[in-house]
């Protein structure tokens, strides 16, 4: 779907890293040993990341993942081979962890310099589908582990939390569904959204998607009058996310995307989120993929500050 970020679930960098290039390099030998097979039922996934903030601040990350199907995914032709999973409405059991490491970020948090981040999350998934069934539900579980943060005036934590999230969709016909989801997070959201999958007969696959997001916050704004608290008001934001994603498969094989996010304060602020993405299955065992992502902000959001950076990553996925 498309707020996951699991490729079998469907749903900052300026400069690529010759590990990424070896990476590559490596896989395509690897997959000349691979036999063709015309299904799966689980699959393996990697992922590496260079990130740069735009003022300051560059890092890394890196991720696995793993899927399990209760029946095997058929690469019949009838849809690319990365959709497969979802418009034959199987049903799965998704895993997921990730690591992330910035420095020199020498950014202002909690009225102190930031200087180092390290991070890591762990997830699990499960979605329930039947192929002659249209509704379909999806859970997530998300934990983010104790993450270490320095500031030029010594070493700090920050506490793990749980994210919790749910969906519910439906399949208008066979290449059209609609779903709601909701996220129980530090701040909670809920949205709705749409895929539609169009085969253009002679020229591939073109799918398209659309999803609206709204998240509801709340900060104290403190009222000091000479230099005493007078009120302490607490005021309620809404935040808007409106997603708009182009895909195109000119194969069954192949794919090349793009993925446009604005983000929408109600005190005058923006975000753009921009994704770039390319992929292709050297075998139908073998996957590479590459990904370019981009935020920018016109203004200091009160939530999440003034958050500017890219990343290029690079993947690998394997079936079996």
């Amino acid at each position: 779907m498309m707020f996951c970020s699991n490729e079998d679930q469907m749903f900052g960098c300026h400069q690529s890293n010759i590990s990424l290039v070896i990476f590559f390099i490596c896989s395509i030998f690897l997959s000349l040993s691979v036999s063709a097979d015309s299904s799966y039922q689980f699959s393996l996934s990697a992922y590496g990341a260079d990130v740069e903030y735009d003022w300051s601040g560059e890092g890394e990350a890196y991720g696995l993942s793993a899927a399990a199907y209760i029946e095997p995914i058929k690469l019949d032709g009838f849809v690319p081979y990365t959709l497969a999973p979802y418009y034959s409405r199987t049903s799965g059991l998704f895993l997921g962890t990730s690591k992330s490491r910035v420095t020199d970020l020498n950014v202002i948090a909690g009225g102190r310099i930031l200087k180092k981040f390290d991070g890591h999350t762990s997830n699990i998934g499960l979605r329930l589908a039947k192929e002659d069934l249209p509704l379909w539900l999806e859970f997530g579980y998300t934990r983010v582990g104790t993450s270490t943060v320095e500031f030029t005036s010594g070493k700090g934590g920050a506490d793990r939390r749980y994210i919790k999230n749910m969906a519910v969709g439906w399949f208008i016909n066979k290449n059209l569904s609609l779903y709601g989801f909701k996220e129980d997070d530090l701040v909670d959201s809920s949205g709705l959204g749409l895929l539609y999958l169009y085969n253009t007969k002679h020229f591939g696959f073109v799918e398209v998607g659309f999803q609206y997001t709204e998240i509801d916050s709340e900060h104290v704004d403190l009222e000091v009058v000479n230099g005493t608290i007078r009120n302490a008001n607490v005021i309620s934001e809404k935040e808007e996310i409106k997603a708009f994603s182009l895909t195109y498969y000119p194969t069954v094989k192949a794919e090349i995307g793009v993925r446009y996010e604005l983000l929408d304060y109600n005190y005058d602020a923006h975000g753009n989120y921009l994704t770039i993405n390319a992929g292709y299955f050297i075998s139908s065992k073998l996957r590479l993929g590459i990904s370019y992502f981009d935020v920018s902000q016109d203004k200091r959001a009160i939530r999440v500050g003034r958050n500017e950076y890219s990343n290029l990553s690079g993947s690998v996925s394997y079936k079996f």
